[in-house]
């Protein structure tokens, strides 16, 4: 079982000042956007990357963006790519989790859910304190999904109304499409997550990487 969240990168808003400086740097050497592992300088990939989350605008001048490429490039990418690998040999579940509840974050400044909300509906917390009837609801089907993969290495091996009568597919290795659960107010099978910006890395990578790929 693996996953992501809507939008990884939130917690970049807690530390703009000090990753602005860092970021500015992007601005400075458009090489800065190429991915080490895609084995290339080549230029022309920099400014499509900048292209795609700027729209050829100044990289610190939206903190959204900044956030959308930290996402992508630190958690979405990768994760999504390992989980491909990894449906290879073995069977594999995954999840986008996107329910922005007050247990995940309290005092939510920007929308999509931060890197690792889904651990404080898993694993109590004292600090929690009074939890919504619709968190606590939330609360139960992530524990009984993460459950069941533990017991059964299936987490819905039946359909049950608590999981919305739902069945969540493994990723099938033999298909172009890749089957995920969205995990948000309720339980939704899905293809494919992130479509646009999978598409536009999977293009890049083939246009500009030279293999052999160690990470991603």
């Amino acid at each position: 079982m693996i996953g992501i969240n809507s939008m990884e990168g939130v917690f970049i808003t807690e530390e703009f000042r000090a990753l602005s400086k860092y970021y500015n740097n992007y601005d400075q050497n458009i090489r800065r956007y190429i991915p080490v592992d895609m084995n290339t300088r080549n230029e022309c990939a920099g400014h499509l990357i900048k292209q795609h989350y700027t729209n050829g605008t100044a990289f610190i001048s939206n903190i959204t963006n900044m956030i959308r490429f930290g996402s992508d490039d630190q958690f979405v990418r990768p994760i999504l790519k390992d989980a491909s690998l990894v449906s290879k040999y073995v069977t594999t579940y995954l999840y986008h989790f996107s329910y922005e509840g007050r247990l995940g974050k309290p005092n939510r400044e920007m929308k999509g859910v931060d890197h690792g909300e889904e651990l404080e509906y898993l694993f109590h917390n004292k600090d929690h304190g009074e939890i919504t009837k619709q968190d606590n609801q939330i609360r139960k089907k992530l524990v009984r999904l993460w459950s069941n993969f533990a017991k059964y290495s299936n987490p819905t091996p039946n359909k049950e109304v608590l999981l919305d009568n739902k069945i969540w597919l493994p990723i099938n290795p033999n298909s172009d499409d890749v089957d995920y659960l969205d995990i948000g107010a309720k339980l939704v099978p899905s293809l494919n997550p992130h479509q646009k910006d999978v598409d536009f890395w999977d293009n890049l990578y083939k246009t500009y990487g030279n293999p052999p790929f160690d990470t991603y």
